[in-house]
């Protein structure tokens, strides 16, 4: 087979890697180039995560109907970009578009999602209300 013609054949195949299989190289963990998803928030408020785990730092705080950016998945955590381009984890019960059960009463996951009361009672006591 003549040079260019084994160029041409290993380019095809490059190209038919790239569209079919959504990348040659191993899973990183990171969101294809070529196909984003987008998951929108069902809870009141939902904690951002610096890691996938109740005890990390909370980065954000994002309100119901804001739009995240899905970047991977761990369990039942879904690594996100937030509307103010913070990158961090969040409990993927609280997204719409995973099917996560939500956790059951007094688990560390089940406090994620939760107000601490109404808006009334978070305004008539002082406490910042956190949208």
């Amino acid at each position: 087979m003549p040079f260019h013609q084994s160029i041409r054949v290993f380019l095809w195949a490059a190209l038919a890697c790239t569209l079919f299989a959504g990348g040659c190289a191993h899973n990183t963990g990171t969101a294809s180039p070529f196909f984003t998803s987008t998951s929108t928030v069902t809870a009141y408020r939902l904690n951002v995560r610096a890691e996938p785990s109740t005890k990390a730092r909370i980065i954000e705080v994002i309100a119901r109907g804001d739009a995240v950016e899905v970047l991977d998945r761990q369990y039942g955590w879904i690594k996100v970009r937030t509307p103010n381009n913070d990158i961090g984890w969040a409990y993927g019960a609280y997204l719409s578009g995973f099917d996560i059960p939500k956790p059951e009463k007094d688990t560390p996951e089940s406090k994620e999602a939760q107000p601490e009361g109404t808006d009334e009672e978070n305004m008539g006591e002082g406490r910042p209300l956190v949208l």
